[in-house]
């Protein structure tokens, strides 16, 4: 395959279809039917699930999701694909053709064995869009396409991008993203930067050795150290969500704040580098209801949105990910 052509296929999560209740259920049954985010798939999770989730649950995520939906998308969708529109650009003036599919999709089947098919010879690369590797979401995103090409009948290589948590683009433009913001909040004294990555249970990554956990660590220590708007002791990590009663990944950023606000910090800012794009948990479960949380108790939070469509952030992904696909 020394002439093969390159291929990229980015993917995502995605999301319902709409904030209708009925399309937040069937998402939710989806998700939650998943070994990779539910390990425990039992005949009492079942129930839990059909019983109580979904009946409920759906109900209350229907009106969280409406608060990202703009008559046509939700905000994560929107601003993919708009980030998406900028690195096809990049990449097709370097020859490489892409695809951007979202997990649950209806006709994501068909996107990809199409545009797979269309060449012999082809090397293609799979690129989930998350940084930091987790079983749970590009080990998900990863089976969930390798369950759709291995029937294929084409001729292709297919290698994995699975984490680039401690790229230097990366890195880099989430440092100037970060320093940005904090210039032009600089008037306000901010006690606090927390770097929030989403959580997981900690039993569940010992026992299979996933490496989100040190992914995260990496990223936050990299970030930290090359801020220079903020003191590095006044820059602390933290998880947010999570999903389950299980023991989760310490400290969790709510308990976090209730402490720092205890002790009289009351102008705190918050990023998230483990998302690339805004969605439901940056934009409702912590700018809106974190924030309300927290204006209860007299402090300010300070939200500093994700990388999303940033053209600087486009272009340095770009590059990133030609010089991961390497040389022929």
């Amino acid at each position: 395959m020394e002439n093969s052509k390159k291929k990229v296929i980015f993917i995502q999560l995605g999301s319902p279809k709409s904030p209708n209740v009925a399309d937040v259920r069937a998402y939710l049954k989806r998700f939650l039917s998943n070994k990779k985010i539910i390990e425990d798939q039992t005949f009492v999770w079942k129930m839990i699930l059909y019983l109580l989730i979904l009946p409920f649950r759906a109900k209350k995520s229907a009106s969280r999701y409406q608060q990202i939906w703009d008559g046509n998308k939700f905000l994560q969708v929107k601003m993919s694909d708009s980030f998406y529109q900028k690195v096809k650009k990049n990449l097709k003036e370097r020859d490489i053709q892409s695809i951007l599919v979202y997990s649950f999709d209806d006709f994501v089947e068909t996107e990809i064995a199409n545009f797979i098919q269309k060449d012999e010879s082809v090397k293609v690369f799979l690129v989930p869009l998350y940084p930091q590797f987790c079983q749970a979401s590009s080990g998900l995103l990863c089976d969930f396409v390798f369950e759709i090409i291995k029937n294929i009948n084409s001729v292709f290589n297919l290698e994995f991008i699975s984490f680039f948590n401690e790229h230097k683009k990366y890195i880099d433009c989430c440092i100037n993203h970060i320093d940005s913001y904090l210039k032009e909040i600089k008037e306000y004294s901010l006690d606090l930067l927390i770097i929030s990555f989403h959580n997981m249970p900690i039993e569940r990554l010992r026992r299979t050795g996933d490496p989100y956990f040190l992914h995260c660590q990496q990223t936050f220590a990299l970030i930290k150290n090359g801020l220079k708007e903020i003191e590095r002791d006044r820059v602390e990590l933290a998880f947010q969500s999570g999903f389950g009663r299980s023991k989760k990944i310490w400290p969790e950023i709510d308990k976090l704040i209730e402490e720092k606000i205890a002790g009289e910090y009351k102008n705190i800012a918050i990023f998230c580098p483990g998302f690339l794009m805004d969605n439901l948990e940056t934009q409702v479960e912590i700018n809106i209801e974190l924030r309300a949380i927290m204006e209860r108790k007299q402090a300010s939070l300070y939200y500093i949105p994700c990388l999303n469509d940033a053209s600087d952030w486009c272009k340095s992904f770009s590059d990133m990910i030609i010089s991961l696909l390497g040389r022929d």
